[in-house]
């Protein structure tokens, strides 16, 4: 069933409509985004990117695809004489023809479906999804229009020998290079049979008139604010009273067509090309990218991005506005069903933000690996071959790491992963990567500081202000400013120093908010139950927790704090006083006492959550948890006297920054350690473990003793030494075994989060990891 287009100024409050004019933007170094959204000078700027990594060896020639023929029959086989025919011609760099660049899923090999062209007279099989894109971009680029007319397309798995992994591993450094050259980047996401091209058309173009107003705003509040900030959710509150009216069901006549809308937008927001990782870095370097998918318009990046963002905005805020009195979705059932019942899929989002908004003078591959490696779940970014997770992002990557991180196809994956994590924390200094190496990998035979970054990497607690610099910044460790240690010939041995502070001795129950099913969200009972999605934090669930969970996690808190500080004391009031001459000296701790506020600290890493931001805790936080434990607790008493339990406390909107850090930590664990810390570690901490600071590293880690190893080529005894070298210096100093110890995870440790073990001068020692 088809329907009208859908017109957002019968919902706007006022008729007045403002034309574009484009600005250069500004950019706000506290977020790593542009502030000022304005896109006239926005698509030159952010296609330097691969200009501003410096100075990088070119590649010397470029193979191009040109279409010789583009009228033929859909469907057609190696057998059908009408079979598309092209030619594949090699150039120089330098003296190339204009081109466009294909960006598309390649989809899986399937003989039943595939199709064959002519390449050089030799007929090929590609993919029927390469297949229908080449002939949907060779029509565009062959018709009427001068400004689209071009005579070449690249498109990797022609014009790269996919067989040869030596001109693979020459070629893929050199992506960005290939993608900012191209006159035009077409985006192909596919043929939309499912509901039809001609309602994807109208969806997408109302994406676009939300588009339009958005980087109309974008600019008015940019014109208005001195920090320059990204204006996401000012914008989103400009717009409130219009989207939401978009949603009022006394609006009888529009039902049907938001119904459409919801439906074919979730639908699109599905597609597998938001997911693939190697068309980041192609929607990123195109100087001018078009969506096209069967139709006859092709959709501007800017303002297909510019209206998911307005969406995505006005849904993080109706799902905050849900467990409070504040809920927007009570006499709202298709809003109700848009932001919480089914969602759209988060990839979607965090792709056109990550690849589009970015500085190209932040942009690197850590930032990029920051965004598409860490997600909740494995469908988040994929890529058919797991190095490709790495190699497929060194487009956003700079001069000084593509010196040190080169594409490699020929070694097994997890001694890939090894190296590019070896060499990127010893020479690209970026420590926070450790935080990624977690339990629940699917390659566990790798060594535990390894990250699998093809599986599920949970967000890091504390290390993430390295990429993003404009997050929460954690300074266990200290500066990093001295050379790491000489490492192991082991392979699988990482060698750090830093200082082993001290030992769990008891873990508190695991926290695990719940996570729900969208569809069947609406099971659950709003009252008593907090909802949580939030896709900016690489999430695709909709986490949620009751009252009474978040309660007795704040309580074990309450407790382990209290244990502590009985320890605290017990440890001071055993302390002997030495004579020493005249004088008397207390022998004081060699560590900071902890402090009263870990009770709030520690089960939110001492962090809020601010219009989906991480935020360090501010004078308020304390506040803030106090107000939490006070309703959640008088609802505990209204559930008592309330046998159905559907008439709690509404929750106080002010608290949401403190009580969302809480479910965005998943499967976590409240400790304390001998000599009376708490602090919050994963889920695989027990007594006895470790607790240490490395040097140069954001937060502590956890440690497990995995006994000791002899360096390689040791001999094979004492006696061998003497009778086999003629060495005496060897044989009085034989080679001696060292202790090894697997890595747990990253841990929050209230006292030693700020360079405390640089204060107090703690011993340092090499730890070696394996």
């Amino acid at each position: 069933m088809e329907h009208d287009a859908i017109d957002l100024s019968q919902f706007e409050d006022s008729s007045e409509q403002k034309s574009w004019v484009p600005e250069k933007p500004h950019y706000d170094p506290s977020s790593g985004l542009y502030g000022n959204f304005n896109q006239g000078d926005f698509t030159r700027v952010r296609n330097t990117a691969y200009e501003l990594a410096g100075k990088v060896q070119r590649l010397e020639t470029i193979r191009l695809l040109k279409p010789i023929t583009t009228t033929t029959a859909t469907g057609a086989t190696c057998e059908d004489e009408s079979t598309v025919r092209y030619c594949l011609q090699e150039f120089t760099c330098n003296e190339s023809p204009a081109y466009v660049a294909l960006s598309y899923v390649w989809g899986p090999a399937n003989l039943s479906i595939d199709e064959c062209i002519i390449v050089n007279d030799v007929k090929r099989t590609i993919h029927r999804n390469l297949s229908l894109a080449l002939r949907d971009v060779a029509s565009s680029i062959s018709g009427g229009n001068s400004e689209e007319a071009c005579d070449y397309i690249w498109v990797d798995a022609i014009c790269i020998d996919q067989s040869n992994n030596s001109e693979k591993e020459q070629v893929v450094p050199h992506m960005g290079q290939i993608f900012s050259s191209a006159a035009r980047v077409y985006a192909w996401l596919g043929p939309f049979s499912d509901y039809g091209a001609s309602r994807c058309e109208k969806m997408l173009s109302f994406l676009e008139t939300l588009g339009v107003l958005f980087w109309q705003l974008a600019r008015d509040i940019s014109q208005q604010r001195d920090d320059n900030a990204p204006p996401l959710h000012d914008i989103m509150a400009s717009c409130l009273p219009s989207l939401t009216k978009m949603f009022d069901s006394c609006v009888d006549d529009q039902i049907n067509l938001i119904n459409y809308f919801m439906r074919d937008y979730y639908q699109f927001s599905k597609l597998e090309y938001w997911r693939r990782m190697w068309v980041l870095q192609e929607v990123h370097l195109a100087k001018d990218l078009r969506f096209v998918c069967n139709l006859e318009h092709r959709f501007p990046l800017r303002l297909i991005t510019g209206g998911v963002l307005l969406l995505e905005t006005f849904q993080q805020h109706v799902v905050a506005c849900e467990s409070s009195a504040q809920s927007l979705t009570a006499s709202r059932p298709a809003l109700r069903r848009f932001a919480v019942t089914n969602p759209a899929c988060p990839e979607m989002h965090q792709m056109l933000l990550y690849t589009t908004m970015y500085d190209p003078a932040v942009m690197s591959l850590r930032l990029a690996m920051t965004n598409f490696c860490v997600k909740d779940r494995p469908w988040g970014c994929v890529a058919s071959n797991a190095p490709d997770m790495i190699f497929g992002l060194l487009g956003f990557a700079t001069s000084q790491e593509r010196e040190y991180i080169t594409p490699d196809y020929v070694s097994l994956t997890d001694m890939v992963f090894k190296d590019v994590t070896r060499t990127l924390i010893l020479r690209g200094g970026f420590t926070d990567i450790l935080s990624w190496a977690q339990l629940g990998r699917d390659m566990i035979w790798m060594p535990t500081w390894v990250p699998d970054y093809s599986s599920t990497i949970r967000e890091s607690l504390c290390s993430q202000h390295q990429a993003k610099s404009w997050l929460p910044k954690f300074n266990a460790g200290g500066a990093l400013d001295f050379e790491f240690p000489p490492q192991k010939s082991e392979e699988d041995v990482l060698t750090l120093s830093g200082t082993i502070i001290d030992t769990i001795s008891s873990v508190g129950s695991i926290w695990r908010p719940g996570v729900v099913d969208p569809k069947k969200i609406h099971d659950l009972p709003q009252a008593g139950n907090i909802i949580f999605s939030s896709n900016t934090a690489q999430t695709t669930t909709t986490r949620f927790a009751s009252y009474t969970d978040i309660l007795s996690f704040l309580q074990e808190a309450n407790m382990f704090c209290s244990k502590a500080e009985a320890l605290r004391s017990r440890k001071v009031s055993s302390v002997k006083a030495e004579p020493l001459g005249t004088l008397t000296i207390t022998q004081a701790p060699t560590h900071p006492p902890p402090t009263r506020d870990a009770s709030w600290r520690v089960p939110c890493a001492d962090q809020l959550v601010v219009n989906g931001r991480l935020v360090r805790s501010d004078p308020v936080t304390p506040h803030l948890h106090a107000l939490t434990l006070q309703t959640l607790e008088a609802s505990k008493l209204s559930f008592t006297a309330d046998d159905s339990g559907t008439s709690p406390v509404p929750f106080p909107i002010e608290c949401r920054p403190y009580v969302e850090s809480l479910l965005r930590w998943v499967d976590k664990r409240i400790f304390i350690t001998q000599k009376g810390f708490v602090g919050l570690g994963p889920v695989g901490i027990a007594p006895g473990c470790g607790v240490a600071v490395f040097d140069g590293f954001a937060a502590p880690y956890i440690l497990r003793k995995d006994g000791w190893r002899w360096p390689q080529n040791k001999p094979s005894s004492q006696k061998d030494i003497g009778a086999n070298s003629t060495d005496e210096k060897s044989a009085a100093e034989p080679r001696v075994p060292y202790e090894v110890f697997q890595l747990a995870g990253e841990a929050y440790v209230d006292g030693f989060m700020d360079c405390e073990v640089e204060t107090i001068g703690m011993g340092k020692q090499l730890i070696h990891l394996v």
